[in-house]
C-alpha cells in the first residue's frame, strides 16, 4: 500500500508540475492541462462552491476543507462532482466523476485522494482563482450549482464560504440583521431564490472573517445561519452547518470584498469606562471613517446616557488601538485619527469637556488581528 501511495504521489507531483501557468494566467503548452475532465457513469450530481476573497481564504484552502464532508456524504454512490469558484462571477473549474465504493469512508482512502489530486490539478490549470471579480454572489452560485445537464439529480452542494454576500440580490453591507422572513419575501418578489428542490446543502466556514472585515460575534454568526437557513429551505432544500475551517493566512491578495458591519451591540460603561469594538464602532479599512455612521451615532448617544447616569466627570481620555497589519508608524497614525474621530463626536455631546487623545496602534493586548482593533473611552478625575 505504501508503494502504491508513493507512486501515486510521484505521479501527482509530475502532473501538477506540468500545469504551470504563464505570467498572465494562461495554461502552458504542456498537454497535461489540455486533458479534458474524465466523466464516467454516474447516478447523481453534486457540487462544491468556494468563495475566495479578502475577508475569507484562498480557493485551494477552501476546497481542501470540503474533502472530509465529501467523503462522508458521497461514499456510496457514483457522482459527477462539479467544483465552482464564485467571487463576483462564478466559474466551473472542475468536473469529475467521483466513484467511492462502500467502505471507503474517510479522507484517507486512496481513491478520494486521487480524485482530490485531479481536482487540484484542475485548479492549477485554471486562471488565477484568487483574483476574480470582487464581491460575493452566493445566491447565483447556488442556482448554477443546482443545474443538471443530463437529468441526474443534484443531491448535495458543499458551500465553503463565510456567507457574507455583498452583491447581486442580497447585499448584506446595506443592512445586516434584518428579519430573515422579510429578506426572503423580497428575494421571492425579485425571483432571486435558487432552485434547490431536494438538495442538501453542507455549509462550512459560516461567519468566519479575516483581514479588514470586522469579526462576527456568535450572535452575528447565528443571525447569518438563520438567514441562509430561511433562504435554502424556502428554495426547497435543507442545510447543515458543518463548522469552521482553517483559514490559513487568509487571502490578502484575493478580490476585495465590501465590509459588512456585524450585528449592533450597545456599548457597556462600567466605572466610567467603555471599550468600543467592531460590534458598536466599525471603521472603514485603513481610515477613520465610520463603516456605519448611523450605528456610530447610536453608540455615542448611548455613551452620553450611560456616562451621565454614572455621574462621570473629569478629563475624558480616548485611546485608539489597531491591528498588527502595516508598519508601526501607520498603525499609530490610524489609531490617532480614529481616536480623534471619536473625540469629535463626544465633544458634540459633552460641550466644553476637557479630553486627552492618544493613538497607540498595535500593542498586542487584544490579539493578532481584529481583536486588537478598539477605542477605549474613560473619565479620569
Amino acid at each position: 500500500m505504501r508503494k502504491v501511495f508513493f507512486l501515486w504521489s510521484v505521479g501527482l507531483a509530475l502532473i501538477l508540475s506540468g500545469c504551470a501557468t504563464d505570467s498572465i494566467g494562461n495554461n502552458s503548452a504542456d498537454s497535461a492541462c489540455d486533458e479534458q475532465s474524465k466523466l464516467g457513469e454516474f447516478s447523481q450530481e453534486a457540487a462544491v462552491i468556494v468563495t475566495p476573497g479578502s475577508n475569507f481564504t484562498d480557493a485551494t484552502t477552501a476546497f481542501n476543507s470540503s474533502k472530509q464532508s465529501l467523503a462522508e456524504a458521497l461514499k456510496d454512490t457514483s457522482t459527477k462532482l462539479k467544483v465552482y469558484v464564485s467571487s463576483g462571477d462564478t466559474r466551473l473549474v472542475s468536473e469529475r466523476t467521483l466513484d467511492l465504493a462502500a467502505g471507503l469512508e474517510t479522507i484517507q482512502s486512496s481513491r478520494l485522494k486521487k480524485i482530490g489530486g485531479e481536482i487540484e490539478r484542475d485548479f492549477s490549470c485554471s486562471r488565477d482563482l484568487d483574483n476574480m471579480l470582487p464581491e460575493m454572489d452566493i445566491l447565483s452560485a447556488l442556482n448554477m450549482a443546482a443545474q443538471t445537464s443530463n437529468g441526474a439529480p443534484v443531491t448535495h452542494i458543499f458551500v465553503v464560504s463565510n456567507g457574507i454576500q455583498t452583491s447581486g440580490d442580497l447585499r448584506l453591507q446595506d443592512g445586516f440583521g434584518s428579519d430573515p422572513t422579510t429578506v426572503v419575501e423580497n428575494l421571492v418578489t425579485n425571483n432571486a431564490l435558487p432552485l434547490l428542490k431536494g438538495v442538501r446543502v453542507h455549509w462550512l466556514g459560516i461567519g468566519q472573517t479575516t483581514g479588514d472585515q470586522p469579526p462576527f460575534s456568535v450572535a452575528s454568526t447565528n443571525a447569518l445561519k438563520d438567514l441562509w437557513t430561511e433562504i435554502v429551505e424556502k428554495s426547497g432544500g435543507t442545510v447543515t452547518f458543518e463548522g469552521a475551517i482553517k483559514l490559513g493566512q487568509g487571502n490578502p491578495d484575493g478580490p476585495s470584498v465590501a465590509q459588512v458591519a456585524p450585528l449592533f451591540v450597545p456599548p457597556v460603561v462600567q466605572s466610567c469606562r467603555s471599550v468600543l469594538t467592531d460590534e458598536n464602532l466599525s471603521f472603514v479599512a485603513n481610515t477613520a471613517n465610520f463603516l456605519s455612521p448611523s450605528l456610530a451615532s447610536e453608540t455615542f448617544d448611548n455613551l452620553k446616557v450611560q456616562f451621565g447616569a454614572q455621574n462621570c466627570t473629569g478629563t475624558l481620555r480616548i485611546t485608539g488601538f489597531t491591528t498588527n497589519f502595516g508598519s508601526e508608524s501607520s498603525q499609530k497614525s490610524i489609531a490617532q485619527s480614529r481616536a480623534e474621530a471619536v473625540a469629535a463626536e463626544l465633544a458634540k455631546r459633552f460641550p466644553g469637556l476637557k479630553s486627552e487623545v492618544q493613538g497607540i496602534g498595535y500593542d498586542g493586548t487584544g490579539g493578532l488581528d481584529q481583536s486588537n482593533r478598539r477605542v477605549e473611552v474613560s473619565f479620569s478625575n
